[in-house]
């Protein structure tokens, strides 16, 4: 009688077990359910994506813009349909070589003078536009073309009151 007992004891409880997780597993998933989250809408009559097919497309008709009215009836090639009735322009390095200003010449010296601000000075350098730079440290920042080639200004000097920086073989002073 005694094993009877406990064996109704652990069924009992192992039942309230499972019951227990299952009220548990219930309980959240019903808070779950509660949060704003974008839940993915299922269709569960989902269609197959059909391959493509190009016959399907609808045709595109062009018309010519310059066509007449006694061209309607007549077939022609396509070349015919978009033939231009207006005068040829010129060639387009003409017509660019008219509008060209002549060529002048930039004075990147005068450039880096006023874009180049120097901030402190240091004995071995200087602040120029936020940034340390020392005697003979390029100014990647101020990179200009020159011909073929590109140009990396240079600080070479530093004085009381300013600095040199040389590019292209020209020094250009920037004053503090």
């Amino acid at each position: 009688m005694k094993k009877t007992n406990t064996n109704t004891i652990l069924a009992g409880g192992l039942a309230l077990a499972v019951f227990g997780a299952w009220s548990l597993g219930d309980y959240i998933n019903g808070n779950l359910e509660l949060l704003p989250v974008d839940r993915v809408p299922t269709n569960q009559t989902a269609v197959v994506a059909q391959p493509f097919d190009v016959k399907n497309l609808f045709p595109v008709w062009v018309a010519s813009s310059t066509k007449t009215q006694d061209q309607s009836g007549e077939s022609g090639s396509v070349d015919d349909l978009f033939a231009s009735t207006k005068p040829v322009a010129p060639p387009m390095e003409a017509v660019v070589a008219d509008m060209a200003p002549p060529v002048q010449k930039t004075d990147y010296a005068a450039v880096l003078a006023s874009h180049m601000r120097l901030e402190s000075l240091a004995v071995n350098g200087g602040f120029i536009n936020g940034k340390f730079y020392r005697v003979g440290e390029d100014i990647a920042d101020f990179e200009y073309p020159s011909g073929n080639r590109q140009v990396i200004p240079r600080l070479v000097e530093v004085r009381a009151r300013s600095v040199i920086v040389a590019h292209g073989g020209k020094r250009t002073e920037i004053v503090l």
